[in-house]
């Protein structure tokens, strides 16, 4: 294999109304979040070798490509040549959570290095949380800032993901989230991508400490996520233009490419704006806001930063 023994640094130079349908369903309006989130009313890819992935665990920094509407394809096969950041999960503890630069962000559910389902290698992380719950975080969070926050607060990310279910319900659920400060504001903001109406996609914008601004926008898609399967999913957080936009296998999702305010608000404290924050993290993983009688489980791998679209290996 091709994988890099040990992380190390590098340089690379400078581095939608009111009544939903849209929203958190038929009076079980939930917002994501963190606990004080909970019960508040408001296409498939075949596995790839291991040369997908040329380093794992490796970090660097560097300037945005801050070009507009970019859809991924940047050598999508070997995606840790120009990124900042590339973890496979291959130099992980067997058994234990990944460690730095990864936090675990636990509610009511485990996060665990394992080898039942892995993309490439061996291993990958597998979050799992509990049955019959109303909020569930389960999380891993990217913190280091000689990788983000990133001059021009712009960036894409990457990750293959194993879905194993989604609720076949309102529940409102989150797979990612970049989060931090808004800029001259003494609150913070989450640009979030995950799902709810019976398995359809669903960007939200999130802001705290709710007694300073308290906003919960969202944004619908059509279209549906696919379970049991490995799948490619890519994200650009665009600070500047206020912008998130999530792919699919390569594919751009239905009406996820959500720009300074989106279909609605249930909590509208600026005025429907999606005011970006600087983003200082990057989480992934799973949370749900209602009741869920399922325990839900998915498996994450070949996680990529990048200032360029990633694109998805072949």
């Amino acid at each position: 294999m091709l994988f890099a023994a040990l992380r190390q640094v590098r340089i690379w130079g400078v581095i939608t109304g009111i009544v939903l349908w849209a929203g958190c369903g038929l009076g079980q309006i939930g917002v994501p979040g963190d606990s004080s989130e909970a019960n508040t009313n408001s296409s498939g890819i075949s596995s790839s070798d291991d040369a997908a992935f040329s380093d794992a665990g490796t970090m660097g920094t560097g300037t945005t490509d801050t070009g507009q509407g970019s859809s991924p394809g940047n050598d999508p096969n070997d995606p840790c040549g120009n990124a900042w950041f590339c973890d496979d999960f291959e130099n992980a503890s067997s058994g234990g959570a990944p460690d730095s630069p990864w936090q675990s962000e636990l509610v009511q559910s485990t996060i665990s290095i394992d080898s039942a389902q892995s993309y490439s290698g061996s291993q990958s992380v597998h979050v799992k949380t509990s049955s019959n719950q109303s909020y569930t975080r389960g999380l891993i969070r990217f913190e280091d800032n000689a990788v983000l926050p990133v001059a021009g607060n712009h960036f894409f990310a990457r990750a293959m993901m194993y879905i194993k279910a989604v609720p076949d319900a309102y529940v409102h659920w989150t797979l990612v989230e970049a989060a931090g400060p808004v800029e001259n504001e003494n609150f913070s903001a989450r640009y979030r991508f995950g799902g709810q109406n019976y398995k359809r996609f669903l960007a939200n914008y999130w802001t705290e400490p709710t007694n300073v601004a308290n906003t919960d926008c969202w944004q619908h898609s059509d279209d549906m996520i696919v379970e049991g399967q490995w799948q490619c999913f890519e994200w650009e957080f665009d600070g500047p233009n206020n912008r998130e936009q999530m792919w699919v296998n390569g594919q751009a999702v239905n009406n996820m490419n959500v720009q300074d305010h989106g279909q609605g608000c249930l909590s509208n404290d600026l005025g429907g704006q999606w005011l970006a924050p600087q983003f200082t993290t990057l989480s992934i993983g799973w949370g749900h806001y209602q009741q869920s009688n399922m325990s839900h489980e998915l498996w994450i791998d070949d996680v990529v930063i990048s200032g360029q679209a990633i694109g998805c290996p072949e």
